[in-house]
């Protein structure tokens, strides 16, 4: 994967630590040195392939979307007790030498220790919401981060429009895309309901059919 720094115009190629030194941020790190690297506490970093990148904090909208996206999982995954939804929390991904942190993930709470940071596992669901700043990463390297990693599904949800692009089956480092239908209808293999998302004003309503 040939990507160059940075991914986004906020990344910088310095940072001030916390006690006020300046360091380099390198161009490229392994997940160890990533790890290792003493990052503002009040910073968003994240690694794809091997090359970091800030994420500025979302907007309100984002976060409502994100939210609503949230409570929408947990109510569809209620009687599966073994699967786990949360956010923002820090997953360090097999074999795709990222380190991400996604709006909204569902893991098999068998599998992993959901107490731990990162959380180094697969997870079943990946749920980001686009950012003007983020949406090129989300819709491209990120997105193909997720597909070598094997995550089965990622949706990418559009708070502007309420879009939902639906990212299945990931063979080969590649995602199927099923089109959402005319009324803008999605289909999860996971949660097995079709669903949409709607805005008015900052409110956002996932509908199920």
């Amino acid at each position: 994967m040939a990507l160059t720094k940075p991914y986004s115009k906020d990344t910088p190629s310095t940072v001030t630590l916390d006690d006020g030194s300046v360091r380099d941020v390198p161009e490229r790190m392994t997940v160890e040195e990533f790890e290792a690297f003493p990052w503002p506490d009040e910073s968003n970093w994240e690694m794809i392939w091997e090359v970091p990148v800030l994420t500025p904090k979302p907007e309100p909208p984002h976060q409502y979307l994100a939210d609503e996206i949230k409570q929408f999982l947990k109510l569809c995954l209620a009687k599966q007790r073994e699967l786990y939804v949360c956010g923002e929390v820090d997953i360090r991904l097999p074999h795709a030498r990222s380190y991400v942190a996604p709006d909204v993930v569902v893991v098999d709470e068998s599998k992993v220790d959901t107490a731990s940071r990162p959380m180094d596992t697969v997870p079943l669901l990946v749920a980001e919401v686009l950012s003007p700043s983020t949406a090129a990463l989300d819709t491209g390297a990120k997105r193909d981060a997720y597909a070598e990693a094997g995550v089965p599904e990622y949706w990418v949800v559009d708070p502007q429009t309420g879009a939902v692009a639906l990212h299945v089956s990931p063979e080969d480092g590649l995602y199927q895309q099923p089109p959402a239908d005319p009324e803008g209808y999605v289909t999860s293999p996971l949660l097995g309901v079709t669903f949409r998302v709607s805005r008015e004003g900052n409110r956002f309503n996932v509908l199920r059919r």
